[in-house]
């Protein structure tokens, strides 16, 4: 197979893609309007598509679902805080109220990062969770 029609196949494989399952006035390139870049710039998301499937009627189940794991990660970020987190801060306030000097305090202060590093990593990640996957995806909204 020559490059030349190798490259005509990739061509014709890759504006397929390109079409997908949109209709005519969505396909590339005539998706690329001032109202297209907007939408993308203000409600950017992970993988671009032309067209996104919508359903014909509300999953209860999966808003169940979305719900339920809301609940259950802020449980267990509570959890976190209390477990991990506020044993730090207390320990770190007693050094405070006990006197210690400030080179005695910035001594202490790699150990006390070093045990917050692992609670504030997971809160973090746990509230991004949270927030884009259980709380927008469960949003019916509906802009264009």
């Amino acid at each position: 197979m020559s490059l030349k029609n190798l490259l005509e196949k990739e061509i014709g494989l890759l504006t397929d893609g390109l079409k997908g399952q949109s209709s005519s006035d969505h396909q590339y390139p005539r998706n690329l309007t001032v109202g297209n870049f907007c939408d993308f710039i203000t409600l950017p998301t992970l993988v671009y598509e032309l067209e996104y499937p919508r359903t014909e009627r509300v999953d209860w189940t999966y808003v169940a679902e979305k719900t339920a794991a809301t609940f259950g990660t802020i449980l267990v970020m509570i959890v976190v805080s209390q477990h991990w987190i506020y044993p730090v801060v207390m320990s770190a306030l007693r050094m405070k109220e006990e006197g210690l000097t400030v080179e005695q305090r910035l001594q202490e202060f790699p150990w006390v990062l070093s045990d917050l590093l692992f609670p504030f990593m997971m809160e973090y990640l746990l509230a991004f969770y949270v927030i884009w996957e259980c709380v927008v995806s469960n949003l019916p909204i509906d802009i264009l």
